[in-house]
């Protein structure tokens, strides 16, 4: 199923299938930002840049109050830091 859904994405980005007539328009489209976000690359910085966020932040006692994973992350973060101690 990942990969049916994959294959339709790809080809809306490539414009081999055109959307449905009532998903075209009315909403922003900016080119450039599809064109650099299609590079696997920028793909694969993002990647480790959240993945960064999401480690190492709660780490740091930011942030931990603001969402609820973050705040699970580091609880769990801890504990195991005490296990291993």
């Amino acid at each position: 199923m990942t990969m049916q859904t994959k294959d339709i994405y790809l080809n809306y980005v490539t414009h081999k299938t055109e959307p449905e007539k009532a998903f075209r328009g009315n909403y922003p489209e900016w080119p450039l930002i599809d064109k650099i976000s299609n590079f696997w690359t920028v793909r694969i910085l993002f990647g480790v840049g959240i993945s960064c966020f999401i480690g190492i932040l709660p780490l740091t006692g930011g942030c931990s109050c603001c969402c609820p994973f973050i705040f699970l992350w580091d609880r769990a973060w801890r504990y195991c830091q005490l296990v291993r101690a």
